[in-house]
């Protein structure tokens, strides 16, 4: 699209429309929000996990209660760490799709405005 509209604008004594600016400062605002989006989906998230201290109070207070109820605090533990690794990648979901949005509204907004000047161009 960019190389369409620069042959259009080579032309001497092209002025670029002033109804392109607006969209092409969408475009570039959102084209920012996308890329810091997407960088930040991809930022490493602390998850929640077991800590060693814990299991090793478990193991010198617990050792000895029954398979029931060490088989119980096992599922729970496992239980607590996919919920806080679902949380965490639902947040990373989210912030990606907001990337993807933004990336949508800045095409369509950079399309507009080569649009523009294009229509402006051929006059």
């Amino acid at each position: 699209m960019f190389g369409l509209a620069a042959l259009v604008t080579k032309r001497s004594g092209f002025d670029l429309p002033h109804s392109a600016l607006p969209w092409l400062y969408v475009a570039l605002a959102a084209f920012v929000v996308a890329a810091i989006a997407a960088l930040v989906a991809n930022i490493p998230i602390r998850y929640s996990t077991p800590k060693i201290a814990a299991f090793t109070k478990v193991v010198r207070e617990k050792w000895d209660d029954s398979g029931r109820v060490a088989q119980r605090r096992v599922a729970l533990t496992r239980l607590e760490m996919v919920r806080t690794y679902r949380r965490g990648n639902n947040l990373k979901g989210r912030i990606l799709i907001g990337a993807i949005v933004a990336e949508v509204i800045a095409v369509v907004a950079l399309a507009v405005a080569v649009s523009i000047v294009l229509a402006h161009g051929l006059d």
